[in-house]
């Protein structure tokens, strides 16, 4: 046979025979690193949340996004009004 067929072989043997074990043994380890990641972020906006200590009754107001107000109407054009002129002429 040929070396560049006995090298295609090679490579889909690893890949579908020996690839599913590396998978399987590498997937438990980056699952527990992104779980820690994100294990850390959350902590991280926990202790920011909490690191201001707030008078009690005390209200702080955010906002996320601007809205217009109620009689403001977003402009898409102007409005035509058009009426139907009926063919006498029939088609052919």
């Amino acid at each position: 046979l040929n070396i560049y067929i006995l090298r295609f072989l090679l490579i889909l043997f690893l890949i579908f025979i020996i690839g599913p074990y590396i998978f399987r043994s590498l997937m438990p380890l980056l699952f527990k690193s992104f779980m820690k990641r994100a294990q850390n972020q959350m902590n991280k906006q926990y202790q920011q949340q909490n690191s201001s200590p707030k008078k009690e009754g005390e209200i702080n107001v955010t906002q996320t996004s601007k809205s217009k107000a109620h009689g403001e109407k977003e402009k898409l054009g102007d409005y035509v009004d058009f009426e139907e002129i009926k063919d006498d002429k029939p088609k052919q």
